[in-house]
Parts: C-alpha cells; sequence; structure tokens
C-alpha cells in the first residue's frame, strides 16, 4: 500500500508543477485563459464533488483490500514454511521399530471344568533408527481367512507396553491367544490345508491358499513427539503336537528328539506341548508410516475397551 500511496503523490506533485510551471511562465493572455480554465475545473470540482469523493473512497477501498490480500498471502506463506521448518525438526530423528517372531509354543492344561490352552508367541523388537523409541504399544491379532464366525481374534491383555527402546537396541516379550481363540486360528488353519490339498488334486497351477496370518501393530514415537507406525503381517503355517521321540545317542548329551503330529480341536489333552511353524520372513509384509497422536490414542482406548 506504502509503494501505491508514494505514486499517486509522486504523480500528483508533477501535475501540480508542471501546472504552476505553465502558468508562471506564459504571456498574460494566456494566463487569463489559463485563469478561466482553471475557474472552469473548480466549478467542476464542486459540482462533482461528491461523485469524486465516492470515486476517490472506493480506489482507496480497492488498494486497501489488495494490501490486506497481499499481507494476508505473506502470512500464510510464513506461516507454512514456520510449520514445515517444525514438521522438518519432528522428523529429523526417527526410530524405526522392526518386529520378528522367535517362537511359537503352546501347552494345554486341566483348568478343572475344562482344557485350558496357551499359546503363546515370543517375539523380538529391533530399533534400526536413529533415534530412541518411547512408549512403545504392541497389539497382536490373528486375521482369519475362513472362519464362520470372527475375521480377525487379538490376543490376549493386550497392548503390551515398553517405556523405551534405545538406538541399535533391541527388547523380547511374548503375547499368547486363550483357549477359544486358539480353537479359532486352528481351525483356520486346517480349513487352509483341507482347501490346498484339493487345490493339488484338480489343479495345481492355482496359487495356494493362504493360512491365518497374525499381525503385530506396534505404535511409538520420537522425542518431539511425533508417532509411528510399524506393521507386519506373517503367515501362521501350521500347529502341531510335540511327542516324545528317542534319546540322543551322542555321547554326554542327554537331550531327546521329539517329533510332532498333527491336531485338531478335539483331540488336545492336559500337558500336551504344541508348537507353531511361521512362514519364512522373507515372505512377510512390513510396513512404516507415520500417524497422529489422536489416532494412537483412539486405538489404544478401543483395545483396552476389550478387555472390560
Amino acid at each position: 500500500m506504502c509503494h501505491w500511496l508514494l505514486l499517486c503523490l509522486s504523480i500528483c506533485n508533477t501535475v501540480l508543477g508542471e501546472f504552476l510551471y505553465f502558468l508562471f511562465s506564459q504571456p498574460s493572455c494566456v494566463i487569463y485563459y489559463s485563469v478561466v480554465r482553471m475557474t472552469v475545473f473548480v466549478g467542476f470540482l464542486e459540482r462533482y464533488s461528491e461523485l469524486l469523493s465516492f470515486l476517490t473512497s472506493f480506489l482507496m477501498l480497492v488498494v486497501t483490500a489488495i494490501y490486506v490480500y497481499f499481507t494476508r498471502k505473506q502470512a500464510k506463506s510464513a506461516q507454512d514454511a514456520f510449520l514445515a521448518t517444525v514438521m522438518h525438526f519432528k522428523e529429523s530423528k526417527q526410530p524405526c521399530i522392526v518386529p520378528s517372531i522367535k517362537r511359537v509354543k503352546g501347552c494345554a492344561f486341566d483348568a478343572s471344568k475344562y482344557i485350558r490352552i496357551q499359546f503363546t508367541f515370543n517375539y523380538q523388537l529391533d530399533n534400526v533408527g536413529d533415534t530412541p523409541a518411547l512408549s512403545i504399544y504392541t497389539i497382536a491379532s490373528m486375521q482369519l481367512k475362513y472362519s464362520q464366525k470372527e475375521n480377525v481374534v487379538f490376543a490376549h491383555l493386550m497392548p503390551n507396553y515398553k517405556h523405551v527402546i534405545p538406538v541399535n537396541s533391541k527388547v523380547e516379550d511374548n503375547f499368547h491367544f486363550e483357549t477359544e481363540e486358539f480353537r479359532s486360528i486352528l481351525e483356520d488353519i486346517q480349513i487352509s490345508h483341507i482347501k490346498n490339498l484339493k487345490r493339488i488334486e484338480t489343479d495345481p497351477s492355482k496359487p495356494p491358499y493362504r493360512c491365518a496370518t497374525l499381525r503385530l501393530d506396534i505404535y511409538y514415537k520420537n522425542m518431539q513427539g511425533q508417532w509411528y507406525q510399524t506393521t507386519m503381517d506373517q503367515d501362521l503355517l501350521d500347529i502341531q503336537r510335540q511327542v516324545r521321540g528317542e534319546e540322543n545317542s551322542q555321547e554326554n548329551s542327554k537331550e531327546e528328539k521329539f517329533e510332532y503330529e498333527d491336531i485338531d480341536g478335539q483331540n488336545i489333552n492336559s500337558g500336551d506341548i504344541l508348537q507353531g511353524t511361521m512362514i519364512n520372513p522373507a515372505y512377510s509384509h512390513l510396513k512404516h508410516k507415520k500417524i497422529d497422536e489422536a489416532s494412537v490414542v483412539a486405538i489404544i482406548e478401543k483395545c483396552e475397551h476389550l478387555l472390560d
């Protein structure tokens, strides 16, 4: 706006100067006619003073509106630059959690009224990022493919929580599925086996039917408060029961070889030891992304609600 005002004042000053120069540098006759023309001009200004005042006010309004527009645009650009700087600062150091399944074991024992089964997954979290991971929540679920009751079953007492995982450090933990969840998982796996056997007999060229998929959702934040989510999907191929085999024949060895046999949901007895087989980690899927704090809070609250 200052530039516009300076331009207007400069134009007015130039016009006034040229007029005065013309007025006082001409012969008297010319001056007379100039005075007459000035009188007419002044009369014109008096006659249309209100219109000229309106046009002047309108012009000032337009100039002010243009000034406000460009000022707001500059302020918006400055705000965007500030927010981009803040976001860059929050993301300059990122933790990155990589989960892995170390062992899958289960056991059955007598719970007075029924055979209780606990199917346990031991897992490891590695921080391969360049800053510590804080407030780590782990939620484990099994994605079922063929169940008639439910598509997802959650592990017991979710979420697991760790306070911090330093850079280049790892922690181990475990979660387990209880009896009803285990039976749903086992049924899903057995259905996939039946479908695959039929596929091999009828059309081996068709892609195999996938088994139940273990999903780990890990939520954590960096030191600036930016939250991240790592999701791993890995198929559970089979569940078998451990049976005692032959003793190891090597000298000074007390180890025993164990064999495994297929099971179904009806022939599990108290004392049975179960073992799960995961698909090769090379065929698992891993995703890493940013997530806002409100979404994390909602997910944790929903998960805790399942415990009620």
